[in-house]
This record gives structure tokens, C-alpha cells and sequence, in this order.
């Protein structure tokens, strides 16, 4: 028997469920505006795993996956954006043979089980001697359904918005499913996908969902789902070793050694074999054509050498440039830099290393598509410092909420003030150079011809004929289209001339002019068509 005396213990109140922190105050009062109260202190526990509001006792499971309704709503809206910007870009002669009309031609040929032999490039030139990008094969089937160049629009609007559960989800299971909602709402309408938008397509856009899907099965611990996803992500370009390499570093940092150790020693494997054995043995110059980085080393050994005997030099490159600068600015300053503390950030390293360290300075900015891949990458790694912050830290409790509000009110201001970024939230894309005249003339042009073309005609014809740019393919063609309009033929770095002395030399060489209006000419030279080039669409 104890000898103290018995007390009457009181029992405590239960918690309430969307209780504010201790000491917070209310902004409004509930009779001012009827609910504001329990959004208040719902806002304030943002961080913590609040319950779905479906997904309670005595509602069945179809209810209870409402949850995800708003998802879906939001991805459907985005796709819807996207789709309906890459059709007006068509319709408006905006769309181009670089990239548009290449990768048309790519998976039009998987389409009809052929090699990918791309005419716009050159004679006989296989896009696999090119880059090494056989994931491409995987859109082929779309082409079933509609053979047209409009359709990779569709298919990059799809691909974009399938990386949206992977956000979601990485940041629900750190955050409320408001906060994680708001997240993937911001990373849709992100710069560097309306960036990826208004170049029509590249095949990097396979990349986007399997970086941020692998991301995601790592932190989930799927081994399974993350080997298949990693052997796909393999196949998109030949580059795409050196990020999976930099998956190993941050499986080892994991603890996971044995797994990190593989994916080092197969992202170097794999690179090695993409450029030095596959891409060549596709090709018809004499080894891989994209060492762009004189800057560093005339090879990869003497890259390799500058990297290690000058590390300072090298950190250099990536800072010694406003252009560069302003990208470092895009990227991370609506976060504050608040990435920079998670290991996920180093997925940027080798992305960035190839853009910062080439000599092709068109790389270096925020236009073309090369920072979609960023994206999944960036905003994930926010949203892991920000959990790791509000655990670790006092200050934490309410900034990391808040980064949520960091990253989507100034997206929604710069969505309508900064065009160059966000090109898709200003307005619907306008050419007004002769686009009646330039449908017209596409009209005397006959199926199954060999044809060649200026860089805004390829892509609506490529889904009837046989395709090359002025001198790319010199004494195939028989028709010519050019539009007088831009000054050169386009054509990127395969080569581009002046309009205009491309009219002058097919007029010399006695080519009679079919269609002239405005600046749109169609010509021919009287021949016939040679039967390869209607076999090419069969």
C-alpha cells in the first residue's frame, strides 16, 4: 500500500484536430468570414500529414480517391493549354523543320518498322548516328492513330503533365495536400516547359517524367520500379549516363552502396557505348559529331585532365557569363536558392556542365528546350530542403509552408509580365507573315514528291512527301518552296543560305516558278519525282 495518498489525476481535453500553433492569432474572425477560421488553422498546420478530406471512415474507396480529382483536373488543364498552344504554332507557320519536321520524320519511319532515316539532315542519314535516343521508337504508335506532325505536340503535352503525380505525391508525403496540389500547379505552368512548348519538340521530352518519376521511387525506396525506370532513362539520349551516374552519388549518400556503385559504373558504361561505339557505327562521319567544348579540352581525355588539374577554372565556367547568370537567376531565385540543400540538386551538375561548358552559346539562356529537364529536378529538390527545414529548424515551422507561396505568387505575376519566359501565358501565338499565301502554295505542291523546303514549310509537308533543305540533299528535289520573307532557309548549324540566292541559283539552273504570291514561291524543274522518294512514306 503506498503511503502517499491517492490523487484524482484531471484527463485532458483531446487535441483538436486543426488546432493553430501555440500562440498564433487569428487574422480574421470566423462571423467576418464564415470558414476563414478553420482555413486559418489549417494553413498554419501545413506542413503536418493532414488526413484527405474523402478518405475518412464511412466513405467507400471510389470516394475516398477524390482526393486526386483536383489532379487530374489540373493536369487536364495543362495538357489542354500545351496541346491548344502547339496546334495554334502549326496553323501559324511557326513551327519548324528544326525540330519539328526532324523528329516527324524519325518516328514516322519507326512507325512503318524502317530505320530512321532523316532526308531533312541529308541523304541516307540515320538520326541514330545522330544522337542515340531508341526510346523515341515508344511515340511510334500515336502515329497509327494520326500521322501528322501536330502529334508530337500532343504527345510532349502529355509527357509533360505525366511527371505532375510524381510532384505531387513527392510533396504529399511531406506537406498537406493542398500545399502539394499548389506545388504541381506551379511546376506545370513552370518557364522551362512553356520554353519547351514553343519549340515544338525534342526528344529530351521523354526525360522529363523518368527523372521526376525516379526521383520520386527513390525517396519511396521502389527498387524495382527505379532499375526499369533508370534502363529507359538510358535510351533517351547518350548523355543521359552521366545523370544516371550522379543517381549512383545520391544512392550512396542513401547508404545504398551496392545499388550506387551500379548505377556509377553503368551510367559511365553506357555513355561510353552510346558515343563511342553505337553512335559511330550509325554514322556517317567517323566518330560521335557533338564535341562542343573546346573551351575545356579538344577531347574528352583532355576535358577530363582540365577538370581535375583545374577545378577552380572549371567552377568558373559555370558563373562567367550574365547569360549564364540569368539562367542560375530563373532557375532558383523564385526559391531563394532554398534547393542548393538537397542531394537532389546534384542531378543539375552534369545537365548544366554540358550547356555551361560548351562553346555553342545559344545553350547557355532559358530559350529552346534545354531547361525542361531542370524543372522536375529544381522543384523537387525544393521541396525536400523545405521539409528537411521545417524539422530541423524553429523558423522552420512557418517558412517552409511558405516557400510554397514563394514559388506560385511570383510565377502567377511573371506568368503575365515576362513574356520571354512564360511565352504561353501572354497570348496566343501570332505570325501574320502571308499565311493564307503560304497554305496556298503548299496546295501545287503533289504527294509523294521530292521536295525541298525553307525551315518554315518542312513540317506541313513532310507528312505527304519526301523532305531536304536547300543543299542539304543537293539533285534529289524537284519542287522547291521558299518563303522570301525570312532571310535564310534555316537549318541550324547543318548549314542555312540566304532566301533569296537560293531562289536566284534554282532560277539559273532553269527551275520555272509554279505559285508567286507576296513572298511565297513554289518552283519546279519539270522532272518527275523519283520513285524512292514515294517508297520513303510507304
Amino acid at each position: 500500500m503506498s503511503a502517499y495518498p491517492e490523487t484524482e489525476t484531471e484527463t485532458p481535453p483531446p487535441a483538436r484536430r486543426f488546432a493553430g500553433r501555440s500562440g498564433s492569432r487569428r487574422l480574421l474572425p470566423g462571423w467576418i468570414l464564415p470558414g476563414w477560421s478553420r482555413l486559418h488553422r489549417s494553413l498554419l498546420n501545413w506542413p503536418r500529414f493532414s488526413r484527405p478530406l474523402f478518405n475518412r471512415p464511412g466513405f467507400s474507396r471510389p470516394l475516398q480517391r477524390l482526393e486526386y480529382l483536383p489532379l487530374l483536373i489540373l493536369m487536364a488543364a495543362a495538357a489542354t493549354l500545351y496541346i491548344n498552344w502547339s496546334l495554334r504554332r502549326f496553323d501559324q507557320f511557326l513551327a519548324g523543320s528544326y525540330d519539328l519536321g526532324i523528329f516527324d520524320q524519325i518516328i514516322r519511319q519507326y512507325s512503318l518498322f524502317k530505320a530512321p532515316i532523316v532526308p531533312i539532315k541529308g541523304p541516307d542519314f540515320n538520326a541514330l548516328g545522330d544522337h542515340f535516343h531508341p526510346l523515341l521508337v515508344l511515340i511510334a504508335p500515336l502515329y497509327w492513330i494520326w500521322p501528322d506532325p501536330r502529334m508530337l505536340g500532343i504527345a510532349m503535352a502529355l509527357l509533360i503533365v505525366a511527371s505532375a503525380p510524381a510532384i505531387y505525391l513527392f510533396a504529399r508525403k511531406r506537406f498537406s495536400g493542398l500545399a502539394a496540389l499548389l506545388a504541381t500547379a506551379a511546376y506545370l505552368l513552370w518557364w522551362p516547359f512553356q520554353q519547351l512548348v514553343i519549340f515544338d519538340f525534342h526528344e529530351v521530352t521523354l526525360a522529363i517524367p523518368l527523372v521526376a518519376w525516379l526521383i520520386c521511387c527513390i525517396d519511396r525506396g521502389k527498387t524495382v520500379w527505379m532499375l526499369v525506370l533508370s534502363g529507359l532513362l538510358l535510351l533517351v539520349r547518350e548523355d543521359m549516363g552521366l545523370v544516371i551516374g550522379v543517381f549512383g552519388v545520391i544512392l550512396l549518400i542513401g547508404k545504398r552502396y551496392l545499388l550506387g556503385l551500379g548505377y556509377l559504373l553503368g551510367g559511365a558504361v553506357m555513355l561510353w557505348l552510346a558515343t563511342s561505339v553505337l553512335i559511330p557505327a550509325f554514322s556517317t562521319q567517323s566518330g560521335y559529331g557533338y564535341w562542343h567544348y573546346v573551351t575545356i579540352g579538344s577531347s574528352a581525355g583532355a576535358a577530363l585532365l582540365f577538370l581535375l588539374g583545374r577545378p577552380l577554372d572549371a567552377l568558373a565556367e559555370f558563373w562567367n557569363s550574365p547569360v549564364k547568370q540569368g539562367l542560375w537567376a530563373a532557375l532558383l531565385l523564385p526559391f531563394g536558392w532554398f534547393g542548393l540543400a538537397s542531394k537532389y540538386v546534384l542531378l543539375l551538375l552534369p545537365l548544366l556542365a554540358g550547356r555551361f561548358f560548351s562553346d555553342r552559346a545559344q545553350t547557355w539562356g532559358v530559350v529552346y528546350h534545354y531547361s525542361s529537364i531542370l524543372a522536375p529536378i529544381v522543384v523537387l529538390a525544393v521541396l525536400d530542403t523545405a521539409r528537411k527545414v521545417h524539422d530541423r529548424f524553429a523558423f522552420g515551422k512557418r517558412l517552409a509552408p511558405a516557400m510554397v507561396y514563394a514559388f506560385s505568387v511570383p510565377l502567377s505575376i511573371a506568368s503575365v509580365s515576362i513574356p520571354l519566359l512564360f511565352p504561353v501565358s501572354t497570348g496566343q501565338p501570332q505570325n501574320g507573315i502571308q499565311v493564307a499565301a503560304q497554305t496556298r502554295a503548299l496546295s501545287y505542291v503533289p504527294e509523294g514528291a521530292c521536295v525541298e523546303a525553307d525551315d518554315v514549310s518542312v513540317p506541313h509537308l513532310v507528312a505527304t512527301n519526301w523532305v531536304t533543305m536547300p543543299g542539304h540533299a543537293p539533285g534529289k528535289a524537284t519542287w522547291l518552296v521558299l518563303n522570301l520573307a525570312y532571310p535564310d532557309t534555316g537549318g541550324g548549324d547543318d548549314g542555312h543560305f540566304p532566301s533569296r540566292q537560293v531562289l536566284a541559283a534554282a532560277l539559273a539552273e532553269g527551275w520555272s516558278v509554279v505559285f508567286a504570291e507576296g513572298d511565297v514561291r513554289v518552283l519546279s524543274n519539270g522532272q518527275p519525282s523519283s520513285p524512292d522518294c514515294q517508297a520513303y512514306l510507304r
